[in-house]
């Protein structure tokens, strides 16, 4: 019988499989709850009480310190079509490119036959697109920080993306740095339960009668702008259905009413740049850009970052800005969000009333935005009035 031991706290754990991937005697393996979200649970007929567990966990709250003054660029990937099948502009894929050019190894998440996610390493750039674009639920890492050491022990050129837990995670596992390691995260405003993901994907497959083989989160179909509530899902039979705006249910029920994000980022530890990442990419919604096609901010957080970023900047159409200004428009970078009220309700009922019954459900906005909402439509109203006299 498999049992979680109090040693762990449950509260912050963020899924990121550190735990497991550093037990000497694989004691621990990782499940999901009721709400899809993954937890270690320890097998106590196999654990040897050496507390390896809670002393890698504890390792991710070190503190990193940057080795040279922060930098902030807009870019986009000169290549318009890494850019336009890219999330933003294309900036991961152009690391991840030199990277398998010179002979390394890119760790990214991808998604599994199930259109679930896992944490995968490539090794050539054939595999280039299995890692690109965001995916918005959380990734499995399984037993990636061991292979991500190994290629590094092997003097392999090694490229790791991910969230800043999982980077944190990495860092504590290895205990060491490593030349030849590069670290990137993401703006990260929460991940999702993979649950939730199923759920939707489940009843459109009925829907449709046909079975979902690739999802494509922040489609470009009606400009970058727009794509946040733009995704497009292909089928079996060859086909594809573009859900956009509010159509797009579970985006909608991510981006605006937070249902089903993990608890631990409700109260996420790691914020801003402390967790080591040499750079940090997320969507740049700076008023400089009138493109409509993508464009990445990049944040450069280490003489590594700035030394890599020199070797590709040919590649990019590169712009610096003021590093307090470009975080402005993302407030994840500076604050942890905060889940619906009705997150454990959704979840739980998810099961028996469906993605789409329980999102109608669910999907409330707080009564304080409510409020905001409807003072700022008024405004507008007496505002048009007084023009139009």
């Amino acid at each position: 019988m498999e049992l979680t031991k109090d040693k762990l706290n449950m509260d912050q754990c963020t899924g990121c499989c550190l735990c497991a991937n550093g037990c000497p005697v694989e004691a621990i393996s990782m499940k999901e709850d009721k709400n899809g979200f993954l937890y270690p649970h320890i097998n106590n007929k196999l654990c040897i009480d050496c507390g390896k567990c809670t002393e890698l966990c504890d390792g991710r709250n070190e503190q990193y310190i940057s080795d040279v003054e922060k930098r902030a660029y807009a870019v986009w990937s000169k290549n318009s079509e890494i850019r336009y099948k890219s999330t933003s502009g294309g900036a991961f894929s152009e690391f991840a490119k030199y990277v398998l050019l010179n002979d390394g190894v890119v760790a990214g998440a991808a998604y599994n036959e199930c259109n679930q996610v896992d944490h995968i390493l490539i090794d050539n750039l054939e595999q280039l697109s299995l890692v690109r674009q965001s995916k918005y639920i959380q990734s499995d890492s399984k037993d990636i920080y061991k292979k991500v050491k190994y290629a590094l022990d092997n003097g392999k050129l090694v490229l790791f993306c991910g969230t800043p837990c999982q980077l944190a995670a990495l860092k504590s596992y290895l205990n060491k740095d490593y030349e030849k390691l590069f670290l990137m995260s993401f703006i990260c405003l929460g991940v999702n339960s993979p649950k939730a993901l199923r759920a939707w994907l489940e009843e459109i497959e009925q829907k449709e009668n046909n079975s979902v083989q690739r999802v494509w989160f922040k489609y470009k179909k009606h400009g970058w702008h727009k794509s946040p509530l733009c995704t497009r899902l292909d089928f079996k039979d060859g086909s594809h259905k573009v859900y956009f705006g509010d159509e797009n249910t579970f985006m909608k029920g991510y981006i605006r009413y937070h249902l089903y994000i993990r608890p631990s980022c409700t109260d996420c530890r790691f914020k801003g740049l402390t967790h080591g990442a040499d750079v940090m990419v997320a969507d740049f919604w700076g008023e400089q850009i009138t493109d409509d096609n993508g464009t990445s901010l990049l944040i450069v957080n280490s003489k590594k970052g700035e030394k890599m970023l020199n070797e590709i900047k040919m590649n990019f159409c590169l712009e610096e800005v003021d590093f307090s200004q470009a975080i402005l428009g993302n407030r994840a970078f500076r604050e942890p969000v905060k889940a619906s009220k009705y997150s454990d309700k959704f979840l739980a009922e998810l099961d028996v009333l469906g993605f789409s019954s329980a999102y109608k459900k669910y999907a409330k906005d707080p009564l304080k935005v409510i409020i905001k909402r409807k003072i700022k439509n008024t405004l507008r109203v007496c505002l048009k009035n007084i023009v139009s006299k």
